[in-house]
C-alpha cells in the first residue's frame, strides 16, 4: 500500500460473525453478532443529494497516509499516553513504553497475519505534516473494514478531509461498509452530504457493551 492509494472496509463473512472477530476479539473496535435492526431509525442521508461543491473542495485540499512504520511509533505512544487508545481493546492501559511497543506488534502480528493492513493518517498541523490517526484495516475478500484511531491532533478539518479522502480512494476497488458506534454517528453522517457514503440502518444493542450501531454504506 502506498500513499494516498489504499484499500480497505468490510462486512461480516457470511456465518453470522464479523470478519474482524478474530482479531479484536469482543472489544470496543470489534462488532457484535447480529442484533435487531431499524432501517426506519436511520438517517435521511440514504436520499441526500452530495454537495459536489464542498466535496471538491474537501478533496482539493486533501490528505495523505502511509503504511505504518517504526519511525510513527513515537507518535502511537504520545497518543496512548494522551488517551487516545483508551477504547481499544487490543491495547492495556497504565502500559510503559516498551510493554506498550509489545502489545501492538502483537495485534499487528495478528492482523497481518490475517491479510490486513495498519495505516496512518497524515494530516497538516503547527507542527507539519504529522501522523494524525492510525488506521487499521481487515481485510475480506473483495470487503475490508477499517478502524481508526484519531489522535489529539486531528483537527475536525484533518478528521473530515482525511476520511474523505480515504473513503472516496476506497470505493474505486472495495464494496465499502462501516459500522459505527451510536456516539460517532453525527460525524459519518456529515460524511454523507459528501456523496462517499449513506446510511443503511440502526441495529440495537450491536456492540458486545450494548451500544447501539449505525452501518454505512459506500455510493457507488
Amino acid at each position: 500500500t502506498t500513499a494516498g492509494n489504499s484499500a480497505a472496509v468490510s462486512i461480516g463473512n457470511g456465518s453470522g460473525r464479523p470478519a474482524s472477530a478474530a482479531i479484536f476479539n469482543s472489544g470496543s473496535m470489534s462488532r457484535a453478532k447480529g442484533r435487531s435492526v431499524s432501517t426506519r431509525s436511520a438517517s435521511s442521508s440514504a436520499r441526500r443529494k452530495p454537495d459536489s461543491l464542498k466535496r471538491s473542495r474537501a478533496l482539493k485540499r486533501g490528505g495523505t497516509w502511509a503504511p505504518l512504520i517504526d519511525d510513527h511509533l513515537k507518535y502511537l505512544w504520545a497518543a496512548y499516553r494522551r488517551g487516545s487508545f483508551a477504547a481499544v481493546e487490543f491495547i492495556e492501559p497504565g502500559l510503559d513504553g516498551e510493554a506498550f511497543r509489545l502489545n501492538l506488534m502483537a495485534f499487528m502480528g495478528r492482523l497481518f497475519g490475517a491479510g490486513g493492513e495498519a495505516l496512518v493518517f497524515l494530516g497538516k498541523t503547527r507542527r507539519g505534516e504529522i501522523p494524525v490517526g492510525l488506521v487499521l484495516l481487515v481485510l475480506h475478500g473483495p470487503y475490508a473494514e477499517p478502524h481508526v484511531v484519531w489522535f489529539p491532533e486531528a483537527s475536525p478539518r484533518n478528521r473530515l478531509e482525511l476520511a474523505l479522502a480515504f473513503l472516496v480512494d476506497l470505493k474505486r476497488n472495495y464494496k465499502v461498509l462501516l459500522w459505527v458506534r451510536e456516539r460517532d454517528w453525527k460525524f459519518y453522517d456529515h460524511l454523507c452530504k459528501y456523496g462517499a457514503i449513506r446510511t443503511v440502518g440502526k441495529f440495537r444493542g450491536y456492540f458486545p457493551d450494548g451500544e447501539n450501531a449505525y452501518l454505512f454504506q459506500g455510493v457507488t
